[in-house]
């Protein structure tokens, strides 16, 4: 059993001893694009994964097409990270927030797993269809609205899943899985879907324009030879590089798909400046390290020619 560490936002992260359906959930029939009607809940497969819906809730299908758009991007967002793992030499961003050479297939398999919703995880040499740990599924993404949609047992105690999301205030989402189980979860909380714009300030992050780096792309400041806070209402240098819905769901992605491969918890560090001090084993377990990668790659922020693991 483990349990990582909470920050006072968004995106929080689980291993978990199990979990259950609600009463009533007996499959009814199968139609169309959704898998399976229940009596509470309504499945949606896009790609590997599966979305998982309340019936009772009026936006539910407003929110499947949101997630479904925003994994989608993700997915073709992607693209540029594979590339960049594939080259002969690493960039600036692989170097600053993973250093190690030798972690390039493990890294390349997972985002290629990720933007596929791949069951397995090949990381081995030669690639095996099962990693030690490996689930028979892709991870699912099932949105809570309220209490009693889904029960959740963490350190021996059964918690409703929506409680959880409501202990420690402005939790969008954290992952939900244990060696031997076959089903991980990401949980969507209903605040990934209400915070305010300056919490979470949109679905997508912006891109560059004219070859120029993004609005939100991090900056150093080569006089101490470390990122620098934009603004100074965020709470985390790095703040507004990450903070979009896209991200959020890579990170859970990122950490369920790096725990499956593994067998061990992963970590939360969020302020960039930490990120970047931490060993190259250290970074595959950060779910954040991912996102600041993937995000810099994205917008073409590739651009800190001095910045290393010196930054400190």
């Amino acid at each position: 059993m483990f349990w990582m560490a909470v920050l006072s936002i968004w995106a929080v992260s689980w291993m978990v001893t199990g979990y259950s359906l609600p009463p009533r959930t007996a499959v009814k029939e199968i139609r169309g694009h959704v898998l399976a009607e229940r009596d509470e809940i309504e499945l949606y497969q896009h790609r590997g994964y599966v979305l998982v819906f309340p019936q009772e809730d009026d936006t539910q299908l407003q929110k499947a097409a949101r997630l479904r758009i925003l994994l989608d991007n993700l997915f073709q967002n992607l693209k540029p990270v594979i590339q960049d793992l594939q080259a002969s030499t690493q960039s600036q961003a692989y170097k600053t927030f993973f250093h190690d050479e030798a972690n390039k297939p493990f890294l390349l398999a997972l985002f290629t797993n990720i933007s596929t919703g791949a069951v397995a995880y090949p990381h081995t040499d030669p690639p095996q269809p099962w990693a030690p740990y490996s689930p028979t599924a892709a991870p699912i993404f099932w949105t809570i609205t309220q209490r009693e949609q889904l029960q959740i047992k963490l350190k021996g105690r059964t918690i409703d899943a929506h409680d959880q999301c409501t202990s420690v205030h402005g939790t969008t989402a954290y992952n939900l899985w244990t060696p031997g189980n076959p089903n991980p979860i990401i949980l969507i909380c209903p605040y990934f879907y209400d915070a305010p714009p300056h919490v979470i300030f949109g679905d997508i992050p912006p891109v560059s324009v004219k070859g120029l780096p993004a609005s939100n792309c991090l900056e150093v400041n080569r006089a101490t030879n470390r990122f620098k806070r934009k603004t100074g209402r965020h709470s985390f240098v790095g703040f507004e590089l990450t903070m979009y819905r896209m991200w959020i769901l890579l990170e859970e992605l990122a950490h369920v798909y790096y725990q499956v491969a593994t067998g061990r918890g992963g970590m939360d560090r969020y302020s960039v400046n930490k990120v970047t001090e931490l060993s190259p084993q250290d970074a595959l377990a950060n779910g954040p390290s991912y996102v600041y990668y993937a995000a810099s790659e994205f917008p073409l922020c590739d651009h800190w020619n001095n910045c290393s693991r010196a930054i400190a």
